[in-house]
């Protein structure tokens, strides 16, 4: 799994991300400089770009979200009517060219901000 360094101005409440431990939390507030995630014990994350990355998307996250390939072609997705192409680690819509998703908190934006509802597992 790779993973990017970010600041919490990227992210919104439900955003999943990856703590200095390695593990997947869900970012539950984003207050000043720190955010608190969910991972089951309710850490706080602070913004620091050493202290949480960012998730490359991989297919899996694509199915655990509820997407499906259509048609004769596995790489295009779609959910609620909202589809584009993964191909190369990167997501792309098919109606709007707009640069690529290459995180998962960058898909869950996205698709909250054109189908005004949370991307969530």
């Amino acid at each position: 799994m790779v993973v990017i360094n970010m600041t919490s101005k990227e992210l919104r409440l439900g955003n999943f991300v990856i703590n200095k431990n390695g593990k997947i939390e869900k970012v539950y507030t984003i207050y000043n400089e720190s955010i608190n995630g969910y991972d089951g014990n309710g850490g706080i994350i602070p913004d620091d770009e050493s202290n949480f990355k960012g998730i490359e998307l991989t297919m899996e996250w694509f199915k655990d979200f509820g997407f499906e390939a259509k048609g004769s072609d596995p790489d295009f997705l779609e959910r609620d009517n909202f589809s584009g192409i993964f191909s190369n680690g990167d997501f792309k819509l098919t109606w709007y060219e707009l640069a690529p998703c290459r995180h998962v908190h960058e898909l869950q934006n996205l698709f909250f901000a054109i189908k005004g509802k949370e991307l969530d597992l």
